[in-house]
């Protein structure tokens, strides 16, 4: 009986990513890297990887310095420059963000793939390749 019902038994996982998900799971390129400010979320998501954490060692969990500057001040230059072609973005994120950085995920050269909200909230998947120079 409750195969008919989706259960999200992840924390932190919505009914917005799982309605996104459903848009997106396995589309995406073979090998393109997802860029999440919540780390693991868009690979479960998307069916894609991602990087977060040093590749220096095989179980060093603490995050890159690469990846936390991307959080902190993400540009979509800076993004393609460390591998990442698509972005996950939620309302947190982007609410700690500063206006410079708002700015620049908004530019033209990005296409939006998919796109999910309701009053409060939202998800947007992000795809960088249009900012190649």
């Amino acid at each position: 009986t409750a195969a008919s019902q989706t259960v999200l038994t992840e924390k932190g996982i919505t009914a917005l990513d799982a309605r996104l998900a459903a848009q997106v799971w396995d589309t995406l390129p073979q090998g393109a890297l997802v860029f999440d400010a919540h780390t693991w979320r868009a690979a479960m998501l998307t069916g894609r990887p991602t990087r977060v954490v040093s590749s220096n060692r095989s179980f060093d969990y603490e995050y890159s310095a690469e990846w936390q500057a991307l959080r902190t001040n993400p540009s979509p230059e800076a993004m393609l420059q460390n591998g990442f072609r698509y972005v996950y973005l939620d309302e947190a994120w982007w609410g700690e963000l500063s206006p410079t950085s708002q700015a620049s995920l908004a530019d033209p050269c990005i296409k939006v793939v998919a796109e999910q909200s309701d009053e409060e909230d939202f998800r947007q998947l992000l795809d960088l390749a249009g900012c190649q120079p």
